[in-house]
């Protein structure tokens, strides 16, 4: 498989593996998984509300910058786009 992102974009097998899973967002199990994935963070995040946006690294970074200009934000540092909206 073959991931055609622009950027430093190293993945590990397993998440390789999971990338290849062909799943529709309407989807039950997507559904599912995408609400369990923002209950976990929101327990992570000591309760704030998590919202999950699907996009670059760049997306990401930007959206966290114009939504979490005050208060308490939570970045998971994971790589090189995580890292540059941590600083």
């Amino acid at each position: 498989m073959t991931l055609l992102t622009p950027g430093p974009c190293q993945t590990s097998p397993s998440v390789r593996m999971a990338a290849a899973q062909d799943m529709n967002h309407r989807e039950p199990a997507f559904l599912q998984a995408y609400a369990d994935v923002r209950a976990g963070l929101s327990v992570l995040a000591g309760g704030l509300v998590a919202c999950l946006i699907s996009g670059s690294g760049t997306a990401s970074l930007e959206s966290m910058l114009i939504a979490c200009t005050k208060g308490r934000a939570l970045c998971l540092i994971d790589g090189y786009y995580s890292r540059r909206a941590a600083e």
